[in-house]
């Protein structure tokens, strides 16, 4: 079959860098497989890696402390501009995705999830999340199978004081999603995904996530490498001790400075540390010379 994705939205935007130019033949393959690529209505944008980008960040009210100048600062620049830009072209709702996006395996359940979507969205929407990172194992009950084979979706506001949480790996915009982020991004800062901290400081923000998810990013191969739902249902490639050492190392390094040029590093909500020791048991050879550099990088958390 193919996915008609003009019956779902106005337009679709994928965001990637110069930097990261590897990474744009992987979208597409990805994105061919699910009829996206040549759709009609797809654009990527290749971000690049200007000064302008620091300048900016230097002189803009900052709501949260943690929010570091680096390549998370670079894609909020890009998806504002893509939500201005839609908004002034009189789109009425949108797709806007990461590059590194994988959707569901299945074609035809992927169909019918935007079918669902467009058919049963809150009126009121401005946000739809397509893969609500860090609820997981908390709020997701995959040991429940009505939920698991019926469509849901969930308002999130009442979380917004007490649960951190994001993903900007492919969400679907509204028209008034994008007025409120466009004047929100115009007068202060705060990182894109962190969507928690938009409802706290948006008056009225509507945001909602699914489950099914539209996609996931491909580290969730690695970091759920044990919740088969994310494994069997998304087309995400098997990882290898090599994958899981990457991304451990990756883990212990810098992702920018704060506004006191400090160090600042990625925690998962359950902890760094957490995490770890979770991946520690994906290893399938724990006499390795990779296991044990992961092992003392573990101890030193």
């Amino acid at each position: 079959m193919i996915i008609d994705w003009k019956d779902y939205v106005d337009h679709i935007f994928s965001v990637t860098c110069t930097k990261n130019k590897e990474q744009i033949g992987i979208l597409e393959n990805e994105l061919k497989r699910v009829d996206i690529l040549n759709s009609g209505i797809y654009t990527n944008f290749v971000n690049v890696d200007s000064p302008f980008y620091k300048l900016i960040y230097d002189n803009v009210y900052k709501i949260d402390i943690y929010n570091p100048f680096n390549g998370a600062t670079k894609l909020t620049y890009a998806i504002y501009y893509l939500l201005r830009l839609s908004y002034e072209l009189g789109y009425e709702r949108i797709i806007i995705m990461e590059d590194d996006v994988k959707f569901l395996k299945d074609k035809e359940e992927l169909n019918n999830l935007m079918k669902y979507i467009t058919n049963n969205a809150p009126e009121n929407f401005d946000i739809i999340v397509g893969n609500m990172e860090l609820l997981i194992d908390r709020y997701y009950d995959f040991s429940n199978n009505d939920f698991l084979t019926n469509k849901h979706f969930r308002y999130n506001n009442i979380d917004a004081d007490t649960v951190y949480y994001s993903c900007s790996t492919i969400n679907i915009y509204s028209r008034s999603g994008m007025k409120k982020l466009i004047n929100f991004f115009e007068h202060t800062y705060c990182v894109i995904d962190r969507y928690n901290l938009f409802m706290l400081n948006i008056p009225n923000m509507n945001v909602y996530s699914i489950y099914p998810w539209i996609g996931v990013q491909e580290r969730y191969g690695i970091e759920f490498n044990d919740f088969p739902q994310v494994k069997d249902l998304y087309n995400l490639n098997d990882i290898c001790d090599n994958d899981i050492y990457e991304f451990f190392v990756k883990a212990f390094k810098s992702t920018g400075k704060d506004k006191d040029e400090m160090d600042v590093y990625w925690m998962p909500p359950i902890g760094r540390k957490n995490l770890m020791w979770r991946l520690l048991s994906f290893f399938k050879d724990p006499g390795s010379n990779q296991y044990q550099e992961c092992y003392k990088l573990y101890e030193k958390e």
